[in-house]
C-alpha cells in the first residue's frame, strides 16, 4: 500500500511539472522566451504568423487539407482568401484536386504530394474574375507533385474551356512557381482560359506524357508564359503548342524527350541559351499547315546525341508564312549521327529564315524539302553549309533570297539547278562554280537574256541614289563614268599603253597608245601578229 502511495505521488509530480512547464508559455510574453522540442518530435500550430499549417486543417487527404485551409485565410477587399499556406515536410499521398486562388501562396518545403487519381488534376490554380483582381500575385514553391500518369494533369492553369476542371471563365495570371518538381503525370502543366503572364523559376517538369501542354480552344490566354533556369525533360514531349501561345525560355534545358522537345501545329518559342538535347532529331517539330509558326533561338544548342543514325533535320517547321530566326546556335551530334539539315522547311506560303554565326561539329545544309516559298536573309552561316545548292535543298517549292547570301563551302564545279532548287529568287555568293578556285556571284531570278539588267550597281551621291553600272543578262556591260585599266581585254584583244613604240608580237586587232608619242606615233594598230602605226 505505502508503495503503490509513493507511486501516485510521483505521477502527480512528474504530470504537475509538465503542467507548470507548459503555463511558462506566454501568449504574450514581456520578454524572450525559449521552447524546445525533444528529439523526433515537432511543434506544430494552425497558425503562425498568418499562414497556415493545412495538416491541422479538416479534411480527408492532404488535399482536402490545404482547400480547409484556404478557406480560413482572410479575404482580400475582391472577396477571395488571400494569404499563405506552409506545407510541412513529408510525403502525402492525396486524391482530392488542390484549388488555389491566385492570391493564394503555397510554400511546399520540399513536400512530397502525390497525387493517386488517374484523371482530374492535382493543382489548379483558378479565381473568379468577379471576386478578384486578375492580375494579383501568387504561386507555388519547393513543392513536388507526382502522378500516376493516365489522363491526370499536374497543374492546370485558369478556366477549363469545357467546365469540368474549373469553371471556364476564372484567371490564372501572374502566378510564379519557384523550384517546384513535377513529374508522373499525363501532363504535366496545362494552360486554359485567362492564363497568362506566369513565371517558373528553377526546378523541373520531368517525366510526363506531355511536359506543358497549350491546347486549341482556349481563350484570353497565352501572353508570355516565362520559364527561368529550369529543365522540361525525359518525357513523351517536352512542349506541345497546339495552338499559338508565347514561350520564352532563358537558358534551362529541354532534355531527353521522346517525340520532340517543342512540337504541334502554333509553335511560337523564343530561347536565349537554352540547351535541347535528345537522341535524334529533329529536336524541333512544326507541324500542321494552318498556322504561322514563329522560333527564335539566340544562342544554346542542338544535340542529337544517339551514336550513329540518320535524320532528316535539326528543326522541322510547318505551318504557312512561318518564321525562323537561328542566331549563334550550336550544332551537335553523337558519334556517326548523321542529320541532313538544320531546318526541314514544310511551311506554306510566304515564310522567312534568317541565321547567322552557326557553329558546331557538324555542318548539314540549312534548308530542305519546301513546300512554300520561303525568304532566306542576314546569312553568316559559318561552318552551315549552303554547299548542295545544285538540287538537293528544295525537292518542290521555292527559296528567295532576301539579300547577299554567302557560302564558305567549295561547291566543287556545282552549278545552281534552275528550277526548284536553292535560291529562286534574289542574289547570293558561292564558291568555286568553275573548279578552279573562283568565288561566284549569282542572280537566280528567272528572266530573258535580251531583258533588263541582272545586276545593277548603286551608289549613294550627296543624298541620292545614283546607277552607276549595269551588266545585262547577255554580258553587256554599261559603264555610268570613265574606265581606267592597265589593260582592257575585249573577246581576246587588248588595249594596252605605254611610253615609246610597242615592239614584239601581238595578237591581231589589238591597240597600244603611245604616252609619248606625236603625230603618227601615238596609235598603234596590231595586223597579222605585227604593230603598225595608225598613219
Amino acid at each position: 500500500m505505502v508503495r503503490l502511495l509513493k507511486t501516485l505521488i510521483a505521477v502527480f509530480i512528474a504530470v504537475s511539472s509538465v503542467v507548470s512547464q507548459a503555463q511558462f508559455v506566454a501568449l504574450q510574453p514581456s520578454g524572450s522566451q525559449t521552447v524546445r522540442q525533444p528529439t523526433a518530435t515537432t511543434l506544430m500550430v494552425n497558425s503562425l504568423n498568418s499562414s497556415l499549417n493545412p495538416i491541422l486543417f479538416p479534411g480527408s487527404d492532404i488535399g482536402a487539407q490545404i482547400n480547409s485551409a484556404i478557406s480560413a485565410l482572410p479575404q482580400s477587399a475582391f472577396g477571395e482568401p488571400c494569404g499563405t499556406i506552409v506545407v510541412p515536410a513529408g510525403y502525402y499521398a492525396f486524391s482530392t484536386s488542390i484549388v488555389k486562388p491566385q492570391c493564394v501562396f503555397i510554400e511546399g518545403n520540399g513536400a512530397n504530394l502525390h497525387f493517386t487519381a488517374t484523371s482530374g488534376a492535382a493543382l489548379v490554380v483558378a479565381s473568379p474574375y468577379s471576386n478578384s483582381d486578375p492580375y494579383s500575385s501568387g504561386g507555388v514553391s519547393h513543392l513536388s507533385l507526382s502522378g500516376v500518369g493516365g489522363s491526370s494533369i499536374g497543374v492546370y492553369m485558369g478556366g477549363d474551356p469545357a467546365g469540368s476542371i474549373s469553371r471556364s471563365d476564372y484567371y490564372a495570371a501572374d502566378q510564379s512557381f519557384v523550384d517546384d518538381q513535377i513529374f508522373g503525370f499525363g501532363t504535366g502543366v496545362q494552360m486554359g482560359n485567362n492564363s497568362f503572364l506566369d513565371t517558373w523559376r528553377g526546378g523541373a517538369i520531368s517525366s510526363n506524357n506531355i511536359g506543358v501542354y497549350f491546347p486549341c480552344g482556349t481563350t484570353n490566354a497565352g501572353e508570355n508564359y516565362s520559364f527561368y533556369g529550369m529543365v522540361v525533360n525525359n518525357g513523351g514531349v517536352g512542349f506541345k503548342q497546339d495552338c499559338g501561345a508565347e514561350i520564352k525560355l532563358y537558358g534551362g534545358g529541354v532534355d531527353y524527350n521522346v517525340t520532340a522537345a517543342i512540337t504541334g501545329a502554333g509553335i511560337y518559342v523564343t530561347a536565349y541559351g537554352t540547351h535541347f538535347e535528345q537522341r535524334n532529331a529533329p529536336i524541333i517539330l512544326g507541324q500542321g499547315v494552318s498556322a504561322t509558326q514563329q522560333l527564335n533561338l539566340f544562342g544554346g544548342v542542338l544535340y542529337a546525341s544517339a551514336p550513329g543514325g540518320d535524320d532528316p533535320s535539326f528543326i522541322t517547321i510547318g505551318g504557312v508564312s512561318s518564321n525562323v530566326r537561328l542566331d549563334a546556335v550550336d550544332l551537335a551530334a553523337g558519334p556517326g549521327h548523321g542529320v541532313s539539315s538544320i531546318v526541314n522547311w514544310q511551311a506554306g506560303g510566304q515564310g522567312h529564315l534568317s541565321a547567322s554565326a552557326i557553329t558546331g561539329a557538324t555542318s548539314p545544309p540549312l534548308v530542305i524539302g519546301a513546300t512554300g516559298n520561303v525568304s532566306v536573309s542576314a546569312m553568316d552561316l559559318n561552318t552551315a553549309s549552303l554547299s548542295n545548292y545544285s538540287g538537293a535543298f528544295i525537292p518542290s517549292g521555292l527559296i528567295q533570297g532576301g539579300s547577299y547570301i554567302g557560302s564558305a563551302n567549295n561547291s566543287n564545279g556545282s552549278l545552281p539547278g534552275t528550277s526548284g532548287t536553292f535560291p529562286y529568287n534574289g542574289t547570293f555568293l558561292g564558291w568555286n562554280a568553275d573548279d578552279n578556285g573562283g568565288s561566284d556571284f549569282y542572280n537566280a531570278f528567272d528572266a530573258p537574256a535580251s531583258a533588263n539588267a541582272a545586276f545593277n550597281w548603286w551608289s549613294n551621291n550627296n543624298g541620292a541614289w545614283s546607277k552607276i553600272s549595269s551588266l545585262s543578262r547577255n554580258g553587256d556591260l554599261t559603264l555610268n563614268g570613265r574606265v581606267s585599266a592597265t589593260t582592257v581585254t575585249i573577246s581576246g584583244a587588248n588595249w594596252t599603253s605605254g611610253n615609246g613604240i610597242p615592239s614584239g608580237a601581238c595578237t591581231t586587232g589589238s591597240l597600244y597608245s603611245n604616252k609619248v608619242g606625236g603625230p603618227g606615233s601615238t596609235l598603234f594598230i596590231c595586223v597579222a601578229g605585227a604593230w603598225v602605226d595608225d598613219k
